[in-house]
């Protein structure tokens, strides 16, 4: 059986949302991240800020901003 990397490199669904910012993730592959800027700005771009960020080196631990930003509140 084939073995996969345990990377996220290319998965731009895993962008990062807080209130009215996107967080893009970008990972050096043109067209691509243009491609994924491009699309958000157009659900996104009228009420919301999209920014891009560079994020293969997160990736390569197997997680991109959504992942990263997790937070678990305590049920005190």
């Amino acid at each position: 059986m084939e073995e996969y990397p345990d990377t996220t490199e290319g998965l731009y669904l895993n962008y990062l949302h807080v209130g009215n910012l996107i967080v893009v993730p970008q990972f050096g592959y043109k067209p691509y991240d243009k491609k994924a800027i491009d699309i958000i700005n157009s659900v996104y771009g009228k009420t919301h800020q999209v920014v891009p960020f560079k994020a293969n080196w997160l990736a390569k631990e197997g997680g991109v901003l959504n992942c990263a930003s997790w937070t678990v509140k305590s049920a005190d």
